[in-house]
């Protein structure tokens, strides 16, 4: 899990990077980013009861991406606030496969550093 400091929590935090910052979409990742002139990223991650309709399966969800998040965070760039938000239910995949797409979509917005 990640720390407390590289979380975004409250509700203000999010609604200024709906507001302020940019988007893509990949797959059924959307990720919103904007700077935070912080010396570390933090993160959201979201997903709406309309697309997994059970909390635990949400819930779930939402750990392994923060995982992923977690071993990958020396790869990612540093000063931002980024929110991972989830369009539709992926299919099932294993956690390695959602890494893959996370990885190569943070790489393509230049979020992540290439390896």
């Amino acid at each position: 899990m990640l720390a407390k400091k590289y979380r975004l929590k409250k509700d203000r935090e999010f609604k200024k990077i709906y507001r302020l910052g940019r988007k893509i979409k990949e797959d059924f990742f959307v990720i919103r980013y904007l700077e935070n002139n912080l010396p570390y990223s933090r993160f959201g991650f979201v997903i709406a009861k309309t697309v997994i309709k059970k909390a635990t399966k949400r819930n779930l969800l939402k750990r392994k991406i923060s995982e992923i998040i977690r071993l990958n965070q020396k790869k990612i760039i540093t000063g931002r606030d980024i929110v991972v938000l989830i369009q539709y239910q992926p299919p099932d995949q294993k956690s390695q496969e959602l890494a893959e797409k996370l990885l190569r979509l943070l790489k393509k917005v230049g979020l992540a550093a290439n390896d």
